[in-house]
C-alpha cells in the first residue's frame, strides 16, 4: 500500500508488464485494475521452490500454453448460476483496508475473488458485513472465494466456512467456493482485470479466462 502513491499508472499502460504475487500484492493488484491494466495473482519467486504446481500453471498461463480455466467440484457450499465479468479482488483483507481511499476496489459489475490467511473468523464476518453494508456486495456478477487457511475462532464462534456461506449465499449471484488459490502450495494463477466466466452447475464449478 506504501507504493500505490508513487505508481505511474499512465507509464505502466505505455509499457504493460506483467505485475504477479499474491497476500500483499492485493493492492498493486487493485491500482493496476482500476486503471485498466491486467495482473496475475498468482506465486511469486519466493514461493515456486516448494510449489511445484503452481509453477507449472503460472508458466502455462504466461506462455499461452492452454491455461484457461479453473475447475472444481460443485459443493454444498455453492451457489449456481452463471455470470460474466471482470475477475477483481484478492486479499480479504487488503480489499477491506483501501475500502475509503482513492485507492477503493472497483467492484462494479464484477466477479470477486477473495482468500485470506492467519485472521479470526469474527474479523472475517466484520469486513465481509462492511463491504455489504456499503453496497460493494450488492454490484457483482459472482463470487470466487479461494482458500482460507490457518483461520481462527474464538469459543462458540462460526468457522470461517461457516461466515463466508452466511455472508455470501444470499447475494443472488454464483458463488464458486473452494478455487485452488490462495496461501496454500497449489496456488493457481487468476487473470484480474481480464474478462472471466464464472458457471456453476450441478456437477462442476467453472471460472473460465474468456480470452485466453
Amino acid at each position: 500500500s506504501q507504493l500505490l502513491d508513487k505508481i505511474s499508472l499512465n507509464r505502466m499502460r505505455r509499457h504493460p508488464k506483467w505485475v504477479i504475487g499474491f497476500s500483499d500484492a492485493t493492492a498493486l493488484h487493485i491500482a493496476l485494475n482500476n486503471a485498466g491494466i491486467e495482473t496475475i495473482h498468482g506465486a511469486m519467486m519466493s514461493t515456486l521452490g516448494h510449489q511445484e504446481e503452481s509453477g507449472e500453471a503460472l508458466h502455462a498461463a504466461l506462455f499461452n500454453e492452454g491455461y484457461n480455466n479453473i475447475t472444481i467440484e460443485t459443493n454444498e457450499d455453492c451457489v449456481k448460476g452463471k455470470a460474466r465479468g471482470r475477475l477483481v479482488g484478492g486479499n480479504l483483507s487488503l480489499i477491506y483496508s483501501e475500502q475509503g481511499t482513492p485507492y477503493a476496489l472497483n467492484m462494479d459489475n464484477a466477479i470477486l475473488f477473495i482468500e485470506e490467511t492467519d485472521e479470526y473468523t469474527y474479523s472475517i464476518d466484520r469486513m465481509l458485513t462492511n463491504l455489504k453494508l456499503s453496497g460493494k456486495l450488492d454490484k457483482l456478477r459472482g463470487i470466487v472465494v479461494g482458500e482460507f487457511v490457518r483461520t481462527k475462532q474464538e469459543t462458540g464462534d462460526p468457522t470461517a466456512r461457516e461466515v463466508l456461506t452466511k455472508r455470501l449465499s444470499g447475494l443472488g449471484i454464483p458463488v464458486m467456493f473452494g478455487a485452488p488459490c490462495g496461501h496454500v502450495r497449489k496456488n493457481l494463477p487468476l487473470f484480474l482485470g481480464s474478462e472471466v466466466t464464472l458457471e456453476v452447475n450441478d456437477d462442476y464449478s467453472i471460472l473460465s479466462f474468456t480470452n485466453r
